[in-house]
């Protein structure tokens, strides 16, 4: 959908994910990550750190993160998803908030959007069964919340270019 809405920009697509990992285990490797230049950092660790962490560390770990992440990639926009089932990590993503809100990190609240309207979190299957996890999401989920942050880049480009900067600061738009 990238590559559609901006066909004259040059897009790579790393998915350097780590299913399971929280923000503590993402740090730990953050450096290895971030070895290349790096445009976006998109982080959606808030049912893992939910399940892992505990909002003190997690939001701990987020701090050191996006410190770290300033100091390897200084030019990288970070955003964050903060996405999870009703009723799961309200206490992680209340923690991280003032973290987020203090740094300025872009982030996409799909949990409280999902709270808001619930058709918009699908549990996601269970390995194996043909039961489904309530604390992860399905391919539809996934797919919505892709979609969202789609559309957010395709703004944010269209008024990029109207004030004349245009993708990554071409002046073409």
């Amino acid at each position: 959908a990238l590559r559609g809405a901006f066909p004259s920009a040059t897009i790579t697509h790393d998915n350097l994910a780590s299913g399971g990992n929280g923000v503590v285990h993402i740090l730990s490797t953050l450096g290895i990550v971030l070895r290349e230049r790096t445009d976006l950092i998109l982080l959606d660790s808030l049912v893992n750190d939910a399940w892992r962490s505990g909002s003190t560390q997690a939001s701990q770990a987020l701090e050191a993160l996006l410190r770290t992440a300033r100091a390897l990639a200084p030019t990288a926009t970070v955003l964050v998803v903060e996405a999870a089932a009703p009723g799961l990590g309200d206490e992680v993503q209340r923690a991280k908030r003032p973290v987020l809100e203090h740094y300025k990190v872009a982030t996409l609240d799909w949990k409280s959007a999902a709270a808001d309207e619930p058709a918009l979190w699908r549990a996601g299957p269970i390995a194996g069964t043909t039961a489904t996890d309530i604390n992860h999401p399905s391919w539809l989920t996934h797919q919505m919340i892709a979609d969202q942050l789609v559309a957010l880049w395709a703004r944010a480009a269209r008024r990029a270019c109207r004030r004349g900067g245009g993708i990554g600061g071409d002046a073409a738009g």
